[in-house]
């Protein structure tokens, strides 16, 4: 058995096309299942990224976040103020605020 589109003979599982029931990979399966999506919304798939351009968050103002939520009410909420809020129950205190996004610490092991 090989893949009807890279004629690899292993994958973690077999698929079929829809339209021919050729055997696909896995790989080649989640190829095809993108572009059926992209074709049924009419746009590309991975334009979710360019809704975030020009976000400002709600309760603190901020235009850069790492992740952007929205509350149940539909408010924008950056990744601090949203994860503050829904661990919490109540609204991020701004006095807790920063201007950038900070980086993860690097820790060096040597």
């Amino acid at each position: 058995k090989h893949c009807s589109k890279c004629k690899t003979t292993t994958t973690s599982r077999w698929r079929r096309d829809p339209t021919t029931f050729a055997p696909l990979c896995n790989a080649c399966n989640m190829v095809e299942v993108l572009k059926r999506e992209e074709a049924r919304l009419g746009t590309p798939y991975r334009a979710k990224e360019q809704d975030s351009e020009g976000s400002v968050c709600s309760h603190c103002g901020t235009g850069a976040a790492s992740v952007w939520r929205r509350t149940s009410a539909g408010d924008v909420l950056c990744n601090a103020c949203g994860t503050y809020l829904r661990l919490r129950g109540k609204p991020r205190p701004l006095t807790l605020a920063r201007n950038a996004i900070e980086s993860p610490p690097n820790h060096d092991d040597t």
